[in-house]
């Protein structure tokens, strides 16, 4: 910690050796610098210091001679005081673990990565990003009441009854006001704003609708309670609890109510729950690809044309996710020639995966972007022969009728029709959704010994190692040949009746 301009070191004594130390609870020793660098290394030093004289005090060594040192609790026999001790100490050391100046680098850096467009982010790390800010929020508003705390009052305006008053909270404030506010505030975006509205809703439909200044926590808890109830999922219930303790919590801050209701309020999460999705196995995939779509031409309207047909196919192959897949254009087929072995080279088709603000393209990282090889069984499907009956029609999108929502999603009502779809072909388990041919591509690339790297390149993975950081990844020859391993036992993909080619001609 900082005192004045220099660092120095605050750590608990142990519980046995308090009396060791006369009764003292915690040590604060000078560093001698205000240099950040250099009080790191003393730091480090002064701890391992500092181990080595519990131990002499415990052996008896520190002045020549016995000192008192209480016996070291047992966990299930402690008093009253030493669990109250224990506990204290917990709370110091979470408390000094945020003081830490050298930790603010580590923060920023994990802000910088949740502060990424809604889109980009999956549900736990929306969770993730929302309790950090609900913690900015608290920590903001303790601040503030500390300092009305110590902000004295002129006597001509002091009344009997200040010393025991309380925040005014505004009674006009309705939920879809305070949302509004906090999204200006903080540049929500507008699916972020949605997002929290929905929850609002689902609050208000359990619970009745309730003025701001009269919501209590056992609504939140009977909030919860029905969405148990009712079988969402603990990581649903997990997010919606975060979204409303978001709200709540700006309304703290902002004087608009007294407390968060919605604090300490969560949920268990049941076994199972972290693996809702799960790949298909070959017959459920038959399943799936024996139904209209791949087998009669049916073309549903919610399929949006030939989309219907080829999204499933490219992810399965391509372990690519459904956005990524919806927005390609014509342009994103692109012919690279690469080296080999020795001097040799090679040319192959590739699905450049990657972000475009000017046409609205996006990926979940910077990770994402990607060349993805065409592999063998797509281009006997047909893939490359219904691109060029695109290019021919002077299409610019593979999947020109994919229209976007309110939020410039293209795929977000073709994964609803999918959902539905899918079912009729009776895959119905709830595990087995679209982002399931992701996990499926994993599955199968492992199987076959795929590079873990290069997995991890096909599909955009973030890099898992700092080696993987250097250089430009893995060559396209190496992920060519990984791509080349990749097949699904038991499996034969459909041939599409106009574009599908021979094994000759692929």
């Amino acid at each position: 910690m900082r005192r004045g301009g220099a660092y120095s070191l605050r750590r608990r004594i142990p519980v046995d050796l308090i009396d060791a130390y006369g009764g003292r609870k915690e040590i604060v020793r000078a560093l001698g610098t205000n240099d950040y660098g250099e009080a790191k290394r003393l730091h480090a030093r002064m701890w391992v210091a500092l181990d080595d004289e519990f131990q002499r005090y415990r052996s008896g060594l520190v002045a020549g001679e016995a000192v008192p040192v209480r016996p070291r609790p047992a966990e299930e026999s402690w008093t009253q005081e030493q669990f109250e001790y224990e506990m204290e100490s917990i709370g110091f050391f979470e408390r000094q673990s945020l003081e830490y100046e050298w930790r603010q680098e580590e923060r920023d850096r994990v802000e910088r990565a949740l502060a990424q467009d809604q889109d980009k982010l999956n549900a736990e790390q929306m969770a993730v990003r929302d309790l950090i800010r609900d913690a900015k929020a608290d920590q903001k508003h303790a601040e503030q009441l500390l300092l009305l705390s110590r902000t004295p009052f002129s006597p001509e305006h002091q009344t009997p009854n200040d010393v025991n008053s309380t925040v005014d909270v505004d009674a006009s404030c309705t939920f879809a006001d305070l949302i509004d506010q906090w999204a200006k505030e903080r540049g929500v975006s507008a699916k972020g704003v949605a997002d929290h509205k929905s929850v609002v809703r689902w609050f208000e439909e359990r619970v009745g609708k309730i003025g701001l200044a009269n919501i209590e926590k056992r609504h939140v808890i009977d909030f919860k309670n029905g969405l148990v109830d009712s079988g969402q999922t603990s990581a649903n219930i997990k997010v919606k609890l975060s979204r409303l303790r978001t709200v709540f919590s700006y309304a703290v801050s902002n004087a608009i109510i007294q407390a968060n209701p919605a604090e300490g309020v969560t949920v268990l999460v049941k076994a199972g729950d972290g693996k809702s999705r799960l790949p298909f196995k070959a017959d459920t995939l038959k399943l799936l690809f024996d139904g209209t779509v791949h087998t009669a031409g049916a073309r549903p309207a919610g399929g949006k044309g030939e989309a219907a047909y080829w999204l499933p196919l490219l992810a399965l192959y391509t372990g690519a996710r459904l956005e990524e897949l919806g927005q390609l254009r014509l342009i994103d087929l692109i012919d690279e020639t690469y080296p080999t072995e020795g001097e040799a080279f090679a040319n192959a088709k590739f699905i450049h995966i990657r972000s475009d603000a000017r046409d609205g393209l996006k990926v979940k990282n910077a990770g994402s972007v990607r060349k993805v090889p065409v592999h063998s069984d797509l281009i006997r499907s047909g893939f490359l022969q219904f691109a060029e009956h695109q290019r021919a029609l002077g299409q610019e999108r593979l999947f020109s009728d994919l229209k976007p929502n309110k939020y410039g999603k293209l795929t977000a009502k073709w994964g609803e029709w999918f959902s539905g779809y899918r079912k009729e072909c009776g895959v119905s388990h709830k595990g087995l959704v679209f982002h399931s041919f992701r996990h499926t591509f994993k599955h199968w690339a492992r199987h076959v010994g795929i590079i873990e790297g290069v997995q991890r390149q096909i599909m955009g993975h973030s890099a898992k190692d700092v080696a993987d950081g250097y250089g430009d990844g893995y060559s396209l020859h190496q992920i060519v040949e990984g791509m080349r391993l990749y097949r699904i036992p038991g499996f034969t993909p459909p041939i599409h009746p106009e574009f599908g080619q021979s094994a000759t001609e692929v």
